[in-house]
């Protein structure tokens, strides 16, 4: 890729490096990622897909190599990433409204500009009429919509996501799987996704990345020419899910 948006050069991340307890999460792992693609990484539990994604979002330093945002060394969070973890990580004291427009009230935007940011993306992810509700107040997939559009208030160029529909019952993940392809349609920013459920990759992705069990490294890259909306009567789509399955069983720990 000539000008990827997202690159890990070498990454290496090890932890309690001179302890009996040493993890060697990640080793000599490579990957770019393009503007505007939609990737997914799947792998083995356990085999540092989180810890990769929050290295690109500047949460975790890698121990060796580099990760690197529009060429540049990432050396913490930017507001040119937002992310969206499992859990919903919203603040229980304020509203639906207030969690969504905190990145931009702590760029220094003015009242009124904020509600206008926070209504527009309440729009977006349909959650009109829940403005002044509090998290506790808000089903999970409810509160789970609230964290994106609070990560897409701060209009970030990548959007990190570490299994954020991993916790939701199968019929709300639906739901949200497409309303996160209308929202990236709409607003083609570059998503990198983690999941442990090889379906949602195909169904969502442009590309599956798929990682090896600890120390992890990329087995395969699967380009997706699989048109949207994606269904399982698909030949292509049951296909690519075998292929990334038998890897995955390959790759399981003993």
């Amino acid at each position: 890729m000539a000008n990827p948006i997202l690159e890990a050069r070498g990454l290496q991340k090890i932890f309690d490096p001179n302890s009996p307890r040493t993890l060697v999460a990640i080793n000599n792992l490579n990957l770019s990622v393009e503007p505007n693609e939609f990737v997914c990484i799947v792998g083995p539990s356990g085999c540092g897909k989180s810890t990769l994604l929050r290295i690109f979002a500047g949460l975790d330093a890698p121990t060796g190599g580099e990760a690197l945002i529009k060429g540049r060394p990432i050396t913490g969070p930017g507001r040119e990433r937002g992310m969206v973890f499992q859990e919903y990580s919203l603040m229980p004291w304020r509203s639906v409204e207030e969690n969504i427009f905190l990145g931009p009230e702590f760029s220094g935007r003015s009242k009124r500009e904020c509600k206008a940011i926070a209504q527009k993306y309440i729009n977006l992810v349909k959650l009109e009429g829940f403005e002044k509700a509090f998290p506790h107040e808000l089903s999970g997939g409810m509160r789970q919509r609230v964290a994106i559009a609070r990560a897409l208030a701060n209009d970030p160029e990548v959007l990190l996501m570490d299994e954020p529909f991993g916790a939701l019952d199968s019929y709300t993940r639906i739901i949200l799987q497409r309303e996160l392809l209308k929202i990236w349609q709409a607003n083609r920013k570059t998503v990198l996704f983690i999941t442990h459920s090889v379906d949602e990759a195909v169904f969502l992705s442009d590309r599956i990345v798929v990682m090896s069990a600890r120390p992890s490294r990329i087995v395969l890259e699967e380009v997706l020419d699989i048109p949207h909306p994606r269904t399982q009567d698909n030949p292509a789509y049951g296909k690519t899910v075998k292929k990334i399955l038998d890897i995955l069983e390959e790759e399981q720990e003993p």
